[in-house]
């Protein structure tokens, strides 16, 4: 591979919408070289190369032209595949021989994250906690689906007896986008939840209306979604009673990734009652941040809060919660 006017040797791992991944024989690690600092490039391995809808090219790397990348079994029929247009490439190899590579390749355009967490302590005050979620994205123009289930237990024990729980909350969600120009699409989000301790035995809140796409790189390094809209809330609040409430909707949905496979990516909700904001709201704010240790597995910060029109008083309107928790990311 030859990238500005210097020629390295190494192994073709993979490709993406960003370049290719690359291992030099001078050192350990991987590198991602852009296509466009790429000047030549020859592969001795096959390669799958998936590209723009639904297409496959299949073999031997032979070059780079005009922005196009050479496939195929020699160089005078190699096919031209636009690198703007690749989605993501794997040497025939890995292919057939891993099913981790089979299931990432063939479900190309979803990615997400298992998350788990377990907290044990023994002492005067037993405690039980264990924290769970899955976050799952998938983006094919002109859509854009966002699917996330979070659920956490935590029960107390005082030497051996009068047990009780200090939490169990649920929330599940589905953000379904559809692009209508460049930066502009339109939403519908349903969601349900319920924190039991907090006294909120179940509240929905679908919300729908228009976003705006402020940052979106092809190469998937930055994202920034502004959707805007009408919602609705439904509230049951156990033996107090029952709210409901007609709101506007404001979100934010973005994610940074600084390289290595270091991503940041934080989502926040707010959703006041269109006749008083003051008197009924819902407010929610996450931040990730992912630290991988080795493909598949990495470390997940999450910090999240939570500030709401809880009736009860000793509850009170907001909660903040910082987890670290064990992820398989795909």
């Amino acid at each position: 591979m030859t990238v500005r006017d210097k020629k390295l040797q190494g192994r073709l791992i993979r490709l993406s919408p960003k370049g290719i991944k690359f291992a030099t024989i001078y050192g350990k690690g991987e590198i991602t070289i852009s296509y466009k600092d790429i000047e030549e490039v020859l592969s001795q391995r096959k390669f799958l190369i998936f590209y723009g809808e639904d297409q496959l090219a299949r073999g031997r790397l032979f070059g780079i032209e005009d922005g196009q990348l050479l496939v195929g079994s020699d160089m005078s029929s190699a096919k031209r595949v636009p690198v703007n247009e690749i989605i993501t490439g794997v040497s025939q190899e890995s292919y057939d021989e891993s099913l981790w590579t089979r299931f990432k390749t063939n479900f190309r355009y979803w990615h997400g994250s298992y998350n788990l967490g377990y907290t044990y302590e023994e002492g005067a005050v037993d405690k039980n906690k264990v924290e769970t979620s899955i976050d799952l994205q998938r983006r094919k123009k002109p859509t854009h689906f966002f699917f996330d289930v979070r659920y956490a237990f935590e029960n107390e024990q005082f030497g051996g007896k009068n047990e009780r729980t200090t939490k169990n909350e649920f929330e599940i969600s589905l953000a379904a986008a559809y692009d209508f120009k460049k930066s502009f699409f339109v939403f519908v989000r349903p969601a349900y939840e319920f924190d039991k301790p907090r006294n909120i035995d179940y509240r929905w809140y679908p919300a729908a209306g228009i976003g705006y796409r402020i940052v979106e790189k092809e190469d998937k390094e930055t994202l920034l979604m502004i959707p805007f809209g009408i919602g609705y809330v439904y509230e049951d609040f156990g033996g107090i009673g029952t709210n409901s409430f007609v709101s506007w909707f404001l979100g934010l949905q973005g994610s940074y990734e600084f390289g290595h496979g270091i991503i940041l990516s934080a989502a926040a909700l707010y959703m006041p009652k269109i006749t008083d904001p003051s008197d009924d709201w819902l407010f929610r704010a996450l931040l990730d941040l992912t630290v991988p240790i080795f493909d598949p597995i990495a470390v997940k910060l999450r910090l999240t809060n939570t500030n709401d029109n809880n009736p009860t008083e000793e509850v009170g309107e907001n909660k903040f919660v910082a987890s670290l928790l064990l992820s398989l990311v795909f």
